[in-house]
């Protein structure tokens, strides 16, 4: 499996390659002085699985789209799967329309990815209130994973706090 991280996971993507006893995919992403991205993928990927990681906080529209660029691109150079590992999910908050004409924004991501080549989707604690499952968004397979235990047992073990209050939205 090849590991690419887009621009907002570079770092989180050098570290699953080295789990794997790799190095990251090589993954030029640039700017046009117009703000338009530029991505060119520095590997041969025709027949690989890739997992291309790319979180969508802070600035999802513009991760979003670098992450459907980079996947489109990896289609079209030949990619067996797609792998889209998304640590936050962007725009998963709307997964009910609560009056006529709004968007249903988790079903058109999950329609995007999914036209752009992405197989399966792996995602961290995604806000899906009302649905409750992932994989009730997406047509691919999709897994939501919980990092709660992980970050109590952080917590418990680092922060050590007398009387612990966790706030959530």
């Amino acid at each position: 499996m090849i590991v690419i991280g887009g621009s907002a996971s570079t770092d989180l993507a050098g570290k699953v390659a080295k789990q794997l006893g790799q190095e990251p995919g090589r993954i030029e992403i640039k700017r046009f002085p117009d703000g338009e991205k530029y991505i060119r993928i520095h590997e041969e990927v025709k027949g690989q699985d890739v997992a291309l990681i790319q979180s969508l906080y802070r600035t999802p529209d513009e991760y979003v789209f670098e992450y459907l660029l980079i996947a489109d691109t990896l289609r079209d150079m030949g990619a067996a799967s797609i792998t889209g590992v998304t640590p936050y999910l962007a725009y998963a908050r709307q997964d009910s329309r609560f009056y006529p004409g709004e968007a249903l924004s988790s079903a058109s991501l999950a329609k995007f990815f999914e036209a752009a080549g992405t197989t399966s989707i792996i995602t961290i604690d995604c806000h899906l209130h009302r649905l409750g499952d992932v994989s009730k968004v997406f047509k691919i397979p999709a897994q939501n994973v919980s990092a709660m235990t992980l970050l109590g047992r952080y917590a418990r073990e680092n922060l050590r706090p007398k009387k612990p209050i966790v706030v959530g939205p």
